[in-house]
């Protein structure tokens, strides 16, 4: 879930959908709702917030879609979720020798073959626990060496990407990168974010804080709310 603008905004990893919902709407539930950062004590409204009675009423909408559960097993407290502010990475000014990005070219076809056959055949929730789960089973770092040498695998991947024949999309290039990255033992976050008004939906690879396969000013106005 994400804050954006006037909106929340809930990603159904299940159905792979995100439902926009004015913030009002989900304001006047918060008090009943588990994890809900609720800002009406702050704003003073919290004598404009509905009785008891009314919640379910007002809860209805989102119970039928799915939005909302009263089943606390395998639900998700209602709050947004907290990731690292991205910086630059300089990935892009190293001077990586030819020799150096052709033995890693049967990797990159490799990485990228498993990222097209996964997008293609399965489901987005099966994609996004395998990552979840590989990540979780290898207990990655993000201390300076490391992310050393994922700056330097994704110039190298940079490099190749023009060879591999499909278009340039987020979730496309960075599960590949992912898949090339984890090669090598590193296993940084995939994150996904979202704006509103109009409505865009990115996602991004970041080790740490260094952003990896994309610019500051592109992701800046996202606001994340998923991170793999």
């Amino acid at each position: 879930m994400a804050f954006a603008s006037r909106y929340v905004v809930i990603l159904d990893v299940h159905r792979d959908r995100y439902t926009c919902v004015l913030r009002k709407h989900f304001d006047a539930l918060g008090p009943w709702l588990s994890g809900w950062p609720s800002e009406a004590t702050a704003h003073g409204l919290e004598s404009h917030l509905p009785s008891i009675d009314k919640v379910p009423e007002l809860a209805a909408p989102f119970l039928e879609r799915g939005i909302l559960t009263v089943d606390a097993l395998g639900s998700k407290p209602v709050c947004p979720i907290s990731v690292a502010v991205p910086k630059a990475g300089e990935c892009l000014d190293y001077h990586i020798a030819r020799r150096s990005i052709w033995a890693k070219a049967a990797a990159f076809f490799w990485a990228c073959h498993r990222a097209h056959a996964a997008l293609r055949h399965r489901r987005f929730e099966s994609v996004i626990g395998t990552v979840s789960n590989r990540r979780r089973r290898c207990a990655p770092d993000t201390d300076a060496d490391s992310t050393e040498r994922a700056l330097r695998l994704f110039a190298i991947f940079h490099s190749l990407r023009p060879l591999y024949p499909r278009a340039y999309l987020c979730t496309f290039d960075s599960l590949a990168l992912l898949e090339f990255l984890a090669l090598w033992d590193l296993h940084p976050r995939w994150i996904f974010g979202v704006r509103a008004d109009p409505f865009q939906a990115h996602c991004w690879v970041q080790h740490g804080q260094a952003l990896l396969n994309d610019r500051i000013d592109r992701v800046r106005p996202f606001v994340p709310i998923m991170a793999v």
